[in-house]
C-alpha cells in the first residue's frame, strides 16, 4: 500500500463551513440566549465564507450555497446578505441580538443594527485582503521563517517572528496562527486570532462546555440512580419499621377500656363484675392486638430499582 493511499484528506475551511452552517440552520433554539448564540455564531461563520478567496465572486458564493443546501429556498440572498454585513462586525452584533426583540436577521440588519456603536462602512471587496487578510507575500515569508524557527523546537513569540522575518506584528500573528491550525498540534492563541475567527472560537468553546456539562450530568446522574437501587433495599427497611411505630402511636384502646382492664388484674378489685365486662373488651380488641397472619399492606409492592420507580410515576401522571 503506498503513502498516498494512507494519507486521509481532511475536510476543507468552505466544507467545514458549509457543514456548520448546514448545523446551525437545523437548530431550535429552546430560549432566547440559545437563539442568539445560533444566530451570531450563523452571521459569523456566512461572513467567514463570504471572504473566502475561493469565493470572492458573487456569482461563485450564490453557487457555493446552493451546492452546499442553503440556497434562495433556505436562506435567501437578502437574508445571507444582511447575515454577513453583521457578522463582519462581531461586537456591534452581539449588542444588537441581546438588544432586539425581532427574529429575522434581515429586518435587525436594516431596522436596528445601525444604531450600535462600531459599526464601519463596508469593505470594498475588490481591495479585500487574500488569507487572513495579510499580503500573501509577506505571509508567505513569514511562514517560511517560523518553519525554519520551528525546527529548533523553541516556543515562538509573535514579536520574534515579525523581528526575524522583517514583516510587522500583525502579520507574523496571522502567519503564526496559519502554521498552527494546519498543524493542529499547538493551541490556538486568541489574542492572535482576527474578531471574526475569534468570536467562533469562544462560540466554539461555550458549546465544547456545554456538552461536557452534559455528559458529566449524565455520568453523575447514572450514579445517582445506582446508589438509589440499593437505598431502596434500605428505605423499605426503614418504611416498614415506621409503619409499626404509626400504627402504634394513636393507642390499641381508648383510656376507658385501658382503665376497665387494668382494674380487672387489679389484686383488691378482681371481681367477676370487672373480670365479665374486661374480657367482653378484651375480645373485641382482639383485632388490633393480634397479630395478622397474612401482609397488612394490600397495595402495589413498592418498587425495587430507579427506573421501575420512574416508570411507576410516568403511570400514575396519566
Amino acid at each position: 500500500m503506498s503513502i498516498e493511499e494512507n494519507v486521509v484528506q481532511l475536510p476543507t475551511l468552505l466544507e467545514r463551513l458549509a457543514v456548520k452552517i448546514r448545523g446551525l440552520l437545523s437548530k431550535d433554539a429552546a430560549n432566547r440566549e440559545e437563539w442568539i448564540a445560533i444566530q451570531e455564531d450563523k452571521c459569523l461563520t456566512l461572513a467567514e465564507a463570504r471572504d473566502a478567496p475561493e469565493l470572492k465572486a458573487d456569482i461563485a458564493f450564490s453557487r457555493w450555497c446552493e451546492d452546499n443546501g442553503f440556497g434562495e429556498d433556505v436562506l435567501n440572498k437578502n437574508e445571507r446578505a444582511a447575515a454577513i454585513a453583521m457578522g463582519r462586525e462581531p461586537e456591534a452584533l452581539r449588542q444588537c441580538l441581546e438588544t432586539t426583540t425581532r427574529s429575522s436577521l434581515q429586518y435587525i440588519y436594516h431596522s436596528e443594527f445601525s444604531r450600535f456603536p462600531y459599526v464601519r462602512k463596508p469593505r470594498n471587496r475588490r481591495r479585500q485582503p487574500s488569507l487572513l487578510g495579510a499580503p500573501p507575500r509577506q505571509r508567505k515569508k513569514a511562514e517560511a521563517v517560523y518553519d525554519e524557527l520551528a525546527a529548533g523546537g523553541a516556543p515562538i513569540s509573535v514579536r520574534e517572528l515579525a523581528e526575524k522575518a522583517g514583516v510587522s506584528e500583525a502579520t507574523a500573528a496571522k502567519a503564526l496562527l496559519v502554521k498552527r491550525v494546519e498543524a493542529e498540534t499547538e493551541p490556538l492563541d486568541p489574542a492572535a486570532m482576527r474578531a471574526t475567527m475569534r468570536k467562533r472560537y469562544e462560540a466554539t468553546v461555550r458549546a465544547a462546555k456545554k456538552a461536557l456539562h452534559e455528559e458529566i450530568t449524565a455520568e453523575v446522574t447514572a450514579a445517582i440512580c445506582h446508589e438509589y437501587d440499593g437505598y431502596l433495599v434500605h428505605l423499605r427497611e426503614r418504611e416498614a419499621w415506621a409503619q409499626k411505630i404509626i400504627a402504634g402511636h394513636n393507642g390499641f384502646m381508648s383510656r376507658d377500656i385501658y382503665r376497665k382492664i387494668k382494674a380487672c388484674l387489679h389484686p383488691d378489685h378482681n371481681t367477676f363484675t370487672h373480670a365479665a365486662e374486661a374480657l367482653n373488651l378484651f375480645t373485641e380488641l382482639e383485632a388490633v392486638l393480634v397479630k395478622p397472619e397474612g401482609p397488612v399492606f394490600s397495595g402495589p409492592p413498592l418498587p425495587t430499582t430507579a427506573a421501575e420507580l420512574m416508570a411507576r410515576r410516568r403511570q400514575n401522571k396519566r
